[in-house]
This record gives structure tokens, C-alpha cells and sequence, in this order.
């Protein structure tokens, strides 16, 4: 492997998802096997648990901004957040006056999170909902006005985020049956192809599959599956003399 220089940042996404997730995505970021993670605003009781945990994540979290169907930080009618994402992808007034809204949306989400927690690192988004069109352009000013990096897409306008958390993104590895051996594969052939990116962004979303977690996701087991993983990754990337950032 060439270019030792690389900064490696592993994301856990999700905190705030349920309780004792939350914990298992503390206890890996003060072991180090984390880089950062991202904070789940508009879950009930995920800003609480942000907040005992305000030692640990403060510089070392982002926002994880959500278009949930469910739950909105904004005071307005439901309705009108009702297929908020879709409505934007609308030529005229309509799609115009969806932007708007999630704007005012997303920018509470941060602020809730900054409130928590104080310093955020980066935003990035739930289901990746901020790297299409025209929500990446929401999300790129939001994310030069707080000065905070951006999770980039990988492709044809990889290149446009100013400030991106890593250069390329590699996502829901375990969700899609790889291990970390896979993982470890794949950041090699990065490494060997052109260009080589200064920074790679590895997302994750470790955690217990308990009660809560099950009603708040389809994916249980194999967040578990990635703890173990996670450590594996750590000592393969260590032996590749890759820095994590």
C-alpha cells in the first residue's frame, strides 16, 4: 500500500437511535476504534443523551440530518412536512418552498445538537437523503455557514463539497455482508488506484439489538455484527500504517 499519509475517519452513524446503542458508540469512541459519530436530533431522548455525554462527543460529533415522516424539530402542521423530500425535487414555487423548509429544518437540527453537545464536526445525513440533488446544495450551505465538513458523495460531483469529511465514502459494509477483511481490500485498491484521496470516510452503525433498537430499525443483528468487526478493522489498519483521524 502507497500514500501512508492517508487519514482514515470512521464514522458511527445513528447515535441517538436507542439507549444502549448510544452507549456502545461512547465506549468505541473512548477506546478509539471510532473517529466520530453522528447525532440523531429529532429521536426522543437522543439530545438528552448527547448531552451526558457532552465529555466525549463535544468536537468529536456531527449532525445526522434526518426528513423523517415521524418527527420534526420545526413547530408546524405535520402536513406540511409530509413527502418534504420529494416536494423539493419540483420545478416552480412548490419545490422552491420545500428547500426552504428544510433549510429552516435542518439548521434547527444542528443548532439542537450544538446546544447539547457544543462544537459539531460535520454533517452528513439518515439514508444519505442530503447527497442528491438539490438537497446536497441545503446541506453544502449549511455546512460552510457552520464551518463544519460535509459527508461527500462518491462519483461524477465528488469534487464540489468544499470541505468533505473524506475524500471517499465507503458505507453500510456489514449491512451488505462484508467483513472487515473486505473493508481492509477495498481501502487498498483506493490507495493503489488514481487519484489517491487524502482522507477516506468509513461509515459504520454499530449497536445492540434490543427492544428499542428493533422498533426503530430493520438493521439489529448486524450492528452487533459491526463491534466485532470494528476492532478487527482497527488492527488491519494499524498493520497498513494508516492513520485515523
Amino acid at each position: 500500500m502507497r500514500e501512508m499519509g492517508v487519514r482514515v475517519v470512521i464514522t458511527a452513524d445513528d447515535f441517538g437511535i436507542a439507549g444502549a446503542t448510544s452507549a456502545v458508540i461512547v465506549r468505541l469512541l473512548r477506546s478509539g476504534v471510532l473517529s466520530s459519530t453522528s447525532i440523531m436530533a429529532c429521536v426522543n431522548g437522543a439530545l438528552d443523551d448527547a448531552a451526558r455525554h457532552r465529555d466525549v462527543l463535544e468536537s468529536r460529533a456531527g449532525v445526522h440530518l434526518q426528513l423523517s415522516p415521524s418527527r420534526f424539530l420545526s413547530p408546524a402542521n405535520a402536513r406540511l412536512f409530509k413527502g418534504l423530500a420529494a416536494r423539493c425535487r419540483r420545478y416552480g414555487n412548490e419545490g422552491r418552498e420545500a428547500l426552504v423548509l428544510v433549510e429552516k429544518e435542518w439548521r434547527r437540527q444542528i443548532e439542537a445538537v450544538r446546544k447539547s453537545i457544543g462544537s459539531i464536526t460535520h454533517l452528513d445525513s439518515h439514508h444519505g437523503v442530503h447527497l442528491e440533488e438539490p438537497l446536497l446544495g441545503v446541506a453544502e450551505y449549511l455546512a460552510d455557514e457552520y464551518s463544519v465538513a460535509l459527508r461527500a458523495p462518491n462519483g461524477w460531483n465528488s469534487g464540489r463539497v468544499r470541505q468533505p469529511v473524506g475524500e471517499y465514502t465507503i458505507g453500510d459494509w456489514t449491512l451488505s455482508g462484508r467483513s472487515a477483511a473486505d473493508l481492509a481490500l477495498e481501502v487498498s485498491g483506493v490507495l493503489t488506484g488514481e487519484p489517491v484521496p487524502r482522507s477516506i470516510e468509513i461509515v459504520t452503525h454499530p449497536g445492540i439489538a434490543d427492544d428499542e433498537l428493533c422498533d426503530r430499525s430493520s438493521a439489529t443483528t448486524e450492528r452487533e455484527t459491526e463491534i466485532v468487526e470494528l476492532f478487527r478493522l482497527a488492527v488491519l489498519l494499524e498493520r497498513a500504517g494508516l492513520s485515523r483521524g
